[in-house]
């Protein structure tokens, strides 16, 4: 693996399934992102996403790994999927903040609205929401979400109420999001 001088070089990722990977963001004293997923799976709870970043970073942590280059990401699952799916990240995140000391929390933010309408309102809430819970990094269109609409943010509009209630999975199934959607009633 090559790089320019200077350069730092991130692995996307390294995983139970990709314990294989370790060695070389060893070798090349790389970044990581380190993924929640399984040996054959992708975790459905907060608590299987956690037992898996505990195993693949005790492997980072005994290789040497230093704690700062790891990017733990619990996976952003749609939650037109699965309507827990965006409290279950959401919680691991906060788990994963108060249990792994030095590293930085990350994840594919915008996964979470996939198959959903308004998805941009979505993301920005999510984002916001990902925050508050204790991330610090995520791969996130900037174009469609900046700094100054997270800033922005109403969280007393009810596009924002409609959308939390989705992501935190009391709105079971969007169905009250999704009426919003459909009466016009949701801003992005």
């Amino acid at each position: 693996m090559r790089h320019a001088r200077g350069a730092k070089v991130m692995v996307n990722s390294v995983s139970l399934e990709r314990e294989a990977a370790v060695d070389l963001v060893i070798q090349y004293d790389a970044y990581a992102v380190v993924s929640a997923a399984g040996r054959s799976g992708l975790p459905a709870s907060t608590e299987e996403k956690i037992v898996n970043l505990k195993e693949i970073t005790a492997v980072l942590d005994k290789k040497g790994m230093e704690r700062y280059k790891m990017h733990l990401d619990p996976l952003v699952l749609p939650i037109s999927v699965d309507s827990a799916n965006g409290k279950n990240f959401l919680d691991a995140v906060a788990t994963a903040r108060e249990t792994f000391e030095g590293v930085h929390v990350t994840g594919g933010l915008s996964n979470v609205s996939f198959g959903m309408p308004k998805r941009k309102l979505l993301n920005l809430v999510f984002t916001w929401l990902f925050i508050r819970a204790g991330g610090d990094g995520g791969i996130i269109d900037p174009v469609s979400l900046s700094i100054e609409k997270l800033s922005e943010i109403d969280t007393e509009s009810e596009g924002f109420k409609l959308a939390r209630a989705v992501l935190d999975g009391t709105d079971l199934f969007g169905a009250e999001y999704i009426a919003a959607y459909r009466e016009g009633r949701l801003k992005d």
